[in-house]
C-alpha cells in the first residue's frame, strides 16, 4: 500500500524480479562449476553422473501439510514444494 502511494511500486516489482532471475542464474552457474569440479576429480557417482549442489534434499525433508506422494518417483514431500 505504502508503495502504491508513492507511485513506486512498478521500479520495486521489476528490481525484485531482476533479483531473482539473477540468483536463479548464480544457483545454476554454481551447480554446473560443482559439477564439472567433481566431474574432474572423478567423483562420478551413480548412473544420472555427478551432482552440483543437493540443496533439493534439504526440501524434500520439510514436512508441511498436506504430503504428496509421487508413486512413480518412490518418494514423499510437501505440495507446496511441487506447486511453487
Amino acid at each position: 500500500m505504502y508503495l502504491e502511494r508513492l507511485g513506486r511500486i512498478d521500479a520495486v516489482v521489476r528490481y525484485v524480479y531482476v533479483l531473482f532471475l539473477a540468483l536463479i542464474a548464480f544457483m545454476v552457474f554454481y551447480d554446473y562449476a560443482k559439477a564439472v569440479q567433481k566431474k574432474k576429480a572423478g567423483a562420478v557417482g551413480g548412473e544420472r553422473g555427478t551432482e552440483g549442489i543437493t540443496w533439493y534434499k534439504s526440501f524434500h525433508k520439510l514436512n508441511i501439510p498436506p504430503m504428496v506422494h509421487f508413486k512413480t518417483a518412490g518418494f514423499t514431500c510437501s505440495a507446496w514444494l511441487p506447486s511453487g
